[in-house]
């Protein structure tokens, strides 16, 4: 692919001033410039190194604690009532009982945090997302360097035909 859009890019040059008969002044640092910042594989490379940064902050936003809370309210228009049958040892009577439970409004809240002190998996996540997101940098590199080495073999080669 590099030298592909190298050989492009010498192309049009070459095109552009053999057919207008006009000169383009297209320096090495330009023609590096232009095609670090075009470069499919360059594009995708930088795409890759973002995508393993967020992995590595997802990784570790695992370690950090969990907190959540919780509420609830109840409204009793009738409260809750137990019957205690006749002729047990609660009610020796001979008529069933009632009573009366509860309240006419009920609040309940609740807190939680949870903290992982430690976990294996979770180290090993760590450090694998860091290793991908190091490798994703060197990749990039090494595309630039790529690029850059195709370009400046293309650009003397070009100064080469057009000095014999």
């Amino acid at each position: 692919m590099c030298k592909l859009f190298t050989f492009f890019l010498v192309f049009i040059a070459f095109f552009i001033t053999n057919v207008f008969s006009e000169s383009l002044n297209l320096t090495l640092e330009d023609a590096i410039s232009v095609a670090l910042k075009t470069n499919k594989d360059i594009l995708l490379a930088e795409k890759d190194k973002q995508k393993y940064e967020e992995l590595v902050k997802e990784a570790w936003g695992n370690v950090y604690p969990t907190i959540s809370a919780e509420g609830s309210y109840i409204r009793n228009i009738d409260l809750p009532v137990l019957f205690i049958p006749p002729g047990t040892p609660f009610n020796p009577g001979t008529s069933t009982m009632t009573f009366s439970m509860g309240a006419n409004n009920s609040f309940s809240a609740s807190i939680t945090a949870l903290q992982i002190l430690f976990s294996p998996k979770l180290n090993t996540g760590i450090q694998i997302a860091e290793k991908s997101k190091q490798y994703s940098k060197m990749t990039l590199l090494a595309e630039k360097s790529n690029v850059t080495l195709s370009i400046k073999k293309s650009f003397y080669s070009l100064l080469l035909t057009e000095k014999f």
